[in-house]
């Protein structure tokens, strides 16, 4: 096996980050309430008003929808839309979007869009397609922007069991036709042998895929086997009598119609394990049907699936094999973050001569980060100091806001390295002063009724030393380096599940408590934090370092303490004390926006 190259660093080139929130006007609640009609929906905008716009489905979108499917129509087919779109943003404030857009590719800054939407039928529009006109590119084609798409309230179920060891699963079925399996397969074994990572044919290839053959392989690697990290699973799709498209494959002597809900049901049990789905079928992303909207790619993402990659309408073959070779070549052979190797995939994808480069979808949540780790692969560096990204938020309307919507930078607080360590300290008495890793005093308690529990996996972190001071006493030992790497991610991975709770909480929570509006008014200030929580469940606010006129809302703080979970036993074993600070002297941030008249 090649020796795996270096580890990149996960915060090399932190993004910016912007997202974008539609609703759809009538019937918000549900969204599958869509008419083939025009549908007006409102967005918020940069500057905090509250703005709509009409996209009309009539025969001519549908048309133009359908003509992406159709080999040689898809170069008109995708102006047409493109320009349909865009015209549909006019008055709704896409020109302060567009030229933070072009700013980012002007200063050729990763920019990061997240576009989450509560009304279902917006996934079915291809907005790579849409046009900037300051840049002459379309949106999908920006080799430094990347477009995710993250169902609102979904989230990712945590990874339970040993950390990722890079695993990626190949199965393939030819029950719908022929497939290019031999060059899919080549393509990640030779990108697992650059990567220094295990791939074994006969134990990491299912061919002949079928339903029960892929629920058996994961359930296998689920009950104790190798886990499974990636999911690569190769076949073609299939329309359904009812409308809609699904995958086809293997059965008893006959292929099988697999629909998005069958699909979910076998993967959706392991998605505590797969941190990544690859869909390299034909109509895979979204489809279109007269009763329901949705594809495979949003259901498995809904459910809980971390990362989900397929294509909206039909990859060429050769589109799919450089998709497979640019992927996994980022992703495990030059251990990119899921992002990173998207990206190159995309820019492959755009140098040839097709469409298949707008064909790509990635369902992601910006809450997950911005330089994702899926596989356990991309370790980060040791300890670094990076300026927060800048991001926005454009939000629904919601009746009487006068305060901007609240983005956190933790939403890529894992990515890059913006980090709150769980750390176990034992044999302490109850009024011994508290201190943080870092050695400071902590002040006065919130309270003991902030929160009773707190994360199983503390333990495992308990008796560690600090990344930062691990790896200085390293020196040049790599296999020393390799345990606090490992440290690291064990860290970082609590750091995302507390990430949503911060956010949630402050997203909730009126800006004008804690900041002064009059002094704050067209700038934007940030709010670093420190938490000391001990065992009891008293909350310590151990510092905040700001421009804010009050604290930290102490609601907040007890709400993300509250995320964590810990048993009676545990809580009592020994006086300890579980500590959120910043080992790596990286500050855990919140910023806010300017206040608008």
């Amino acid at each position: 096996m090649a020796h795996p190259p270096p580890p990149q660093a996960i915060d090399d080139a932190p993004a910016r980050g912007l997202v974008i929130e539609f609703s759809r006007a009538r019937d918000s609640a549900d969204p599958y309430a869509f008419t083939f009609e025009p549908q007006r929906y409102l967005i918020r905008t940069l500057g905090g008003r509250v703005r709509d716009l009409t996209i009309d489905w009539d025969s001519e979108l549908l048309e133009l929808l359908q003509a992406l499917h159709r080999p040689g129509a898809e170069a008109t087919a995708s102006r047409a839309l493109g320009a349909r779109l865009r015209a549909s943003l006019d008055g709704a404030g896409w020109e302060l979007l567009e030229e933070r857009i072009a700013a980012a590719v002007h200063d050729e800054a990763p920019l990061h869009v997240t576009l989450r939407a509560s009304a279902a039928e917006l996934y079915t529009l291809p907005w790579e397609l849409l046009p900037l006109d300051s840049v002459g590119l379309p949106l999908g084609a920006l080799p430094t922007v990347l477009l995710r798409y993250e169902w609102p309230g979904s989230t990712t179920r945590r990874r339970r069991g040993p950390a990722p060891s890079g695993r990626v699963l190949f199965a393939w079925s030819a029950a719908g036709g022929a497939v290019p399996a031999g060059e899919h397969g080549a393509a990640i074994r030779a990108a697992c042998e650059r990567g220094g990572v295990r791939f074994d044919p006969a134990a990491d290839t299912l061919e002949h895929a079928s339903l029960q053959g892929l629920a058996r392989a994961l359930r296998e690697a689920d009950r104790g086997g190798a886990p499974i990290d990636a999911l690569h699973l190769l076949c073609h799709g299939r329309g359904a009598p009812s409308g809609g498209y699904g995958l086809a494959l293997d059965g008893d002597g006959d292929d099988v119609f697999v629909g998005a809900e069958t699909l979910a049901r076998v993967l959706v049990p392991h998605a505590d394990m797969i941190r990544l789905v690859v869909l390299a079928a034909c109509n895979s992303g979204d489809g279109l049907s007269a009763h329901r909207l949705g594809g495979l790619a949003q259901a498995l993402h809904r459910a809980g699936i971390q990362a989900v990659i397929a294509s909206r309408y039909p990859l060429s073959t050769g589109g799919s094999i450089l998709l497979t070779e640019r992927l996994y070549a980022g992703l495990v052979g030059a251990r990119l973050t899921l992002e990173a190797a998207f990206l190159e995939a995309k820019d492959a994808l755009c140098a040839t001569a097709g469409g298949d480069w707008a064909a790509l979808q990635l369902y992601a949540r910006a809450a997950d980060g911005d330089a994702t780790d899926l596989l356990g692969l991309a370790a980060p560096a040791p300890a670094v100091d990076v300026p927060a990204p800048e991001a926005e938020a454009l939000v629904p309307a919601s009746g009487g806001l006068r305060w901007p919507a609240l983005v956190i930078a933790g939403a890529v607080i894992a990515a890059l390295g913006f980090i709150a360590a769980l750390l176990l300290v034992r044999g302490r008495g109850d009024d011994a002063p508290d201190t943080t890793a870092n050695g400071s005093t902590t002040a006065g308690a919130v309270g003991p009724d902030a929160a009773p529990e707190v994360v199983p996996f503390a333990l495992r972190l308990a008796g560690g030393r600090a990344p930062s001071s691990c790896w200085d006493s390293c020196a040049d030992d790599e296999a020393c380096k390799e345990r606090c790497g490992a440290r690291y991610q064990e860290l970082r991975a609590a750091m995302v599940e507390l990430a949503p709770t911060i956010a949630g909480c402050f997203d909730r929570t009126k800006p004008d408590t804690f900041l002064d509006p009059d002094a704050h008014n067209g700038t934007r200030w940030t709010v670093d934090l420190e938490i000391d929580v001990a065992a009891s469940g008293a909350v310590t606010e151990v510092t905040t370092r700001s421009d804010a006129r009050a604290p930290i809302p102490e609601a907040c703080v007890k709400e993300t303490v509250a995320t964590l979970r810990l048993s009676p036993a545990e809580r009592d074993y020994d006086g300890s004390q579980v500590t959120l600070s910043n080992p790596l002297d990286v500050e855990l941030r919140r910023t806010y926006g300017g206040w608008t008249q």
